[in-house]
């Protein structure tokens, strides 16, 4: 079937009845699956707020709705993976069930008018609010924002959305994610770490936070990156940045923010000062695909990585072996891998058993 078809075969199946929450991964794996897709969710996205006008008794007309979804979204393309949901979850994702009926009647009106009878009577029933998102170790979760935002969380994650009329916040104290924010000028999106406020419009970035650092890389657009003077992994002091300052609480002192454009990449600590470099996107990204790649890092980084999304977790007693470096491309879920690896390359050798493994020289 084709995207149209697949998504009038969404439509007639919510119609019937309220999804499950089976339904509701099965749905957002559908999202997840391609990028055209994700740009025809974006735009019904963007109609919302024309949407909630109309349905107040607003005159614009759904033929005014129809074309404004047609005009020009080939800019809101985003390349978002499939979550390993069937790793996470005993319950099988269902198959679309088939309409003939009502995919006779509503095929041949095309995708525009489809989606935007979606969006009149389905969105409301559908769309994530504002609040807290957890993630487990080695479980990873697509979240739909209400304003049109994808967040792709990783591992060990924790996400706090904070949205109102006025402005977008949320919170990452710990954990990775992934941000495909939705354009609004009116209401600039601010992420908060424990080292960083990292602002953005419209446009794609990572953010990974370590135990000392945050690490910020944008795959499109630009963002603009403070530096937050006091750390803090609990607590949420939005910022506001304007014209190269920032203005917060007492917890943050007023300093230049650092620019960032597609492509590059910083890391923002406590420690030195946040310098720009190019990003290697596809490694830094590979945690999407459920895939480590180690491009001659540590022994030690190496395990950090893998002790993320595992419950057997690795140790290394040697430091001269932690700090030797490696390099490859492994499965997240597979930490024998890396064992081998280190056993045929660097004569290492484990110990122990259960969920705790040592490796030595």
């Amino acid at each position: 079937m084709n995207p149209t078809e697949q998504a009038t075969e969404w439509f007639a199946q919510i119609r019937e009845c309220e999804l499950s929450d089976v339904d509701r991964k099965a749905f957002s794996l559908w999202l997840a699956e391609s990028p055209v897709h994700v740009r025809e969710y974006l735009g019904i996205a963007e109609l919302w707020a024309a949407v909630q006008s109309l349905e107040a008794g607003s005159a614009q007309s759904r033929d005014g709705l129809i074309l404004a979804l047609q005009a020009d979204r080939d800019t809101n393309v985003f390349p978002l993976a499939i979550a390993d949901i069937q790793a996470t979850t005993s319950e099988p994702v269902p198959r679309m069930r088939t309409h003939g009926k009502i995919l006779r009647w509503f095929i041949p009106l095309g995708i525009a008018a489809s989606v935007a009878v979606f969006t009149l009577i389905v969105w409301p029933n559908l769309i994530w609010r504002s609040g807290t998102y957890r993630t487990s170790r080695g479980e990873q979760q697509s979240i739909v924002l209400s304003d049109g935002s994808v967040v792709q969380l990783n591992t060990l994650s924790t996400l706090v959305v904070h949205f109102d009329k006025d402005q977008r916040r949320v919170e990452l104290p710990q954990g990775e994610a992934l941000f495909r924010v939705a354009h609004d000028p009116a209401r600039p999106f601010d992420v908060q770490t424990p080292f960083a406020v990292v602002r953005a419009v419209g446009t794609e970035f990572n953010v990974y936070n370590r135990s000392d650092s945050t690490q910020v890389s944008v795959i499109e657009g630009k963002v603009r990156i403070a530096a937050v003077s006091t750390p803090q992994a609990s607590t949420f002091s939005p910022a506001v940045i304007k014209s190269g300052d920032v203005r917060s609480s007492r917890a943050e002192s007023s300093q230049s923010a650092i620019p960032l454009a597609a492509g590059q990449q910083v890391t923002v600590s406590s420690i030195a000062e946040p310098k720009p470099i190019p990003a290697n996107i596809s490694t830094t990204t590979a945690w999407v695909q459920r895939r480590i790649v180690l491009d001659n890092d540590t022994v030690r980084s190496a395990v950090e990585q893998f002790n993320r999304y595992n419950r057997v977790q690795i140790h290394v007693q040697d430091e001269e072996l932690a700090d030797l470096r490696i390099s490859g491309v492994f499965d997240v879920d597979d930490p024998s891998a890396l064992i081998k690896y280190l056993e045929q390359i660097q004569q290492a050798h484990t110990s122990g058993t259960g969920t705790g493994l040592t490796l030595e020289r």
